[in-house]
């Protein structure tokens, strides 16, 4: 599948014409304790919402009301203990939450009650990971702190056994040239029984099929794709956006629901231009996503729930506090969101934004 994206990222995308219906799901207290506004991890599983608080390094475990249900928090160094949650994966295999302490170099297995059953040492570093079935990991590997492992050093993606052995290696590139620039953007994305992947900065979606990378998508920038031979060595962001101000680039995964294709790109810097593709019809809508639906906003999606058609967004209780007034004064809101608003602190924990997408476009 090739996707050809329209050449104006300012075009004006109204939340009418992909947003189906918008709803909301507070997250509920936690026991002398708050969640930042950072999620690094956000995972649905068998009516459970798993998320790890990215400044905390810790994992919350919620019901799918949004009621707390039970909480893993930085313990120590022992067994079935850790430091710092750096990311977490749903084993939906067996039915386990895995959570990577990067600081201690270890995984370690709980039920999906929180019930721990077994920790596993690993020998490098990295960012996230996937299960791609019942026997095979995939591995986003950090491009920093690898270089002790000359298999491994100059690749981003491993696909590793159930005792973190390495399978097959891909997503090559220079770890002298390019370790100073990286962005930590979603790189797997998942539906059903099918995972994708894309490496930042570049422009192929992968299936993972076993121990394969299948291409899958191509996104086709036209004249504002990267040069083949971009350099990647930066020492911030900001001098990457300087050097290459007329292009456009992908730095977390497409998101593949079961009827359209998501995805978001940055250009000009860090300006971000989102777009919409019925997989049905081809249709797309591409630029920038104006609120006429008055919700309260389109935010960064953090995860979707492919079989629904519904991206996620985590948003903080201080930014939707900052919006009550408008909102309940406002004639077009609708009552979920006075609602939602009306009974939101600017002390609560954040809040989760459901948008169901069209698709009949």
């Amino acid at each position: 599948m090739e996707i050809k994206v329209p050449e104006n990222n300012e075009n004006e995308i109204l939340m009418s014409d992909v947003i189906d219906s918008v709803w909301y799901v507070k997250l509920g207290d936690i026991p002398n304790d708050l969640l930042t506004d950072w999620a690094r991890g956000l995972k649905f599983h068998k009516d459970r919402i798993f998320l790890m608080d990215g400044q905390k390094n810790e994992v919350f475990v919620f019901g799918i009301k949004g009621e707390h249900l039970y909480s893993l928090n930085a313990k120590g160094e022992g067994p079935g203990e850790f430091t710092r949650a750096s990311s977490i994966a749903i084993d939906p295999f067996r039915d386990q939450l895995v959570v990577h302490d990067d600081r201690l170099s270890k995984l370690l297995y709980y039920t999906l009650q929180g019930e721990f059953i077994r920790e596993h040492r690993v020998a490098y570093r990295f960012n996230d990971f996937e299960y791609v079935n019942d026997s095979i990991i995939a591995v986003d590997l950090n491009k920093t702190y690898n270089d002790h492992i000359l298999e491994i050093s100059n690749n981003q993606l491993v696909l590793v056994d159930t005792t973190w052995k390495v399978l097959a290696k891909g997503g090559a590139y220079n770890a002298a040239q390019e370790q100073k620039l990286f962005f930590t953007g979603d790189v797997f994305s998942r539906k059903g029984k099918e995972l994708f992947y894309l490496r930042p900065f570049t422009y192929d979606i992968y299936r993972i099929d076993q121990d394969n990378l299948t291409p899958y998508c191509r996104i086709d920038f036209g004249n504002r794709t990267l040069p083949e031979e971009t350099n990647f060595n930066f020492s911030e962001a900001r001098d990457f956006w300087e050097e290459y101000p007329d292009y456009s680039y992908m730095v977390g995964n497409a998101h593949f629901l079961d009827d359209i294709t998501y995805f978001e790109h940055l250009y000009e810097g860090s300006k971000t231009s989102h777009l919409f593709r019925s997989n049905n019809t081809g249709k797309l809508f591409h630029g920038r996503v104006n609120n006429d639906i008055y919700s309260l906003g389109f935010f960064q999606i953090s995860t979707i729930i492919p079989e629904k058609n519904v991206l996620v967004s985590y948003l903080s209780s201080e930014e939707i506090y900052a919006k009550k007034k408008v909102i309940l004064e406002s004639n077009t809101a609708s009552e979920t969101l006075r609602e939602m608003v009306s009974s939101t602190e600017s002390t609560d924990n954040p809040v989760l934004i459901f948008y169901r997408l069209k698709t009949d476009y």
